[in-house]
């Protein structure tokens, strides 16, 4: 790259290169490699959507936006008119690679012993099934949702549920002081911990604790108005794993993972939910005005959760859970299917070399 850009510097690249045989000093602002033509330039590690489209448009005014291939490992929205001027053929996006990479990296035994225990017990002895080897029917809570990090849509949830919620259910918020959250004890994990210690606590100690999971991926509630891309991680493994009842509480998941082959309970004892919403993105779409804005969208699910909560019992819960064992193993076994088959990283490779 021959001038500054804010995508060095995330990746912080822009930093100080004096070089004594010309006498310069301190930061020339810029990395520079041995000139030679290239005729592809690809850019991975999505992050937060925004910051990815946006660093990439920077590129562009330094590079022919015809040499740049964007790689994302999450979902992108439908009008690839945003990248221009990129070639939609440039373009390759599928989130089952991060579905892969969740296993292969993050939870891998390949990352080392320590990164993966509790103790000397490991994770999963490098066999997936071992994540689910708990799994049962009988479970404690009616709901439990995992809420680690502050995000704009965690917090709808853990503010704005009714005390009886709160006091019924397995709801976490490690951001909040509201009184009644079950955040694991200070003693089994701490802010420093590292993120497996977390994993193996929930898979050993809590793999059976609620019916049904309502959850959020990493981006923050309004993501999918302005980011047009959306990340998939490992708290999208997490609920399906753990076969639950699980309700994406990001809007658009839903439609988005149903391309994946995942299904969704569509009702609980008359109360509808995980319906089927196409992305689409209007001018009004992020004005809190707009009762179809994501946080207002975001407020009514948390209502229809307080709703179901107040509706039913833990048998009543339990009753629909065993009549949607279907979904929920199909959900299970596609999950483990694309953390451990290699069949799209080839697909990915098979682009990058035609």
């Amino acid at each position: 790259m021959n001038s500054p850009s804010d995508f060095l510097t995330m990746w912080q690249h822009n930093r100080v290169f004096p070089d004594p045989k010309d006498g310069l000093q301190g930061d020339r602002g810029f990395l520079e490699i041995q000139a030679k033509e290239l005729n592809k330039i690809f850019i991975s590690d999505a992050t937060e959507g925004y910051g990815f489209l946006n660093h990439t448009k920077e590129l562009m005014k330094d590079i022919n936006p015809k040499k740049l291939y964007p790689i994302s490992d999450g979902f992108l929205y439908k009008d690839k008119s945003l990248w221009a001027p990129i070639p939609e053929e440039n373009i390759y996006c599928d989130p089952r690679i991060n579905i892969w990479w969740v296993w292969n990296r993050i939870w891998s035994l390949n990352q080392g012993s320590k990164a993966i225990t509790t103790g000397e017990d490991q994770l999963h002895h490098g066999n997936v099934k071992y994540l689910i080897r708990n799994y049962t029917t009988e479970r404690e809570y009616k709901f439990i949702s995992l809420n680690n990090n502050w995000k704009s849509g965690r917090e709808i949830l853990v503010e704005q549920s009714s005390d009886k919620f709160i006091k019924d259910n397995w709801i976490s918020g490690y951001f909040s002081d509201r009184p009644g959250l079950r955040n694991f004890d200070k003693d089994d994990i701490d802010d420093m911990a590292p993120p497996a210690v977390f994993y193996s606590i929930l898979f050993e100690q809590h793999c059976n604790k609620g019916y049904i999971q309502p959850f959020y991926e990493s981006p923050a509630q309004n993501d999918s108005v302005t980011d047009y891309m959306l990340m998939i991680t490992e708290k999208t493994c997490i609920p399906f794993l753990l076969g639950t009842i699980a309700i994406p509480m990001n809007m658009f998941y839903v439609s988005e993972y149903e391309k994946l082959g995942f299904k969704f309970v569509k009702e609980i004892n008359g109360i509808k939910i995980n319906r089927t919403i196409e992305w689409d993105v209007t001018e009004d779409s992020r004005d809190d005005k707009n009762p179809n804005s994501p946080h207002n969208w975001s407020r009514r699910q948390v209502h229809k959760l307080d709703k179901i909560n107040e509706q039913n019992s833990l048998e009543d819960i339990k009753k629909v859970f065993l009549e949607n064992q279907d979904i929920i193993l199909h959900n299970q076994k596609l999950i483990m299917e694309y953390m451990t088959t290699d069949k799209y990283m080839k697909k990915l490779r098979d682009w990058m070399l035609s």
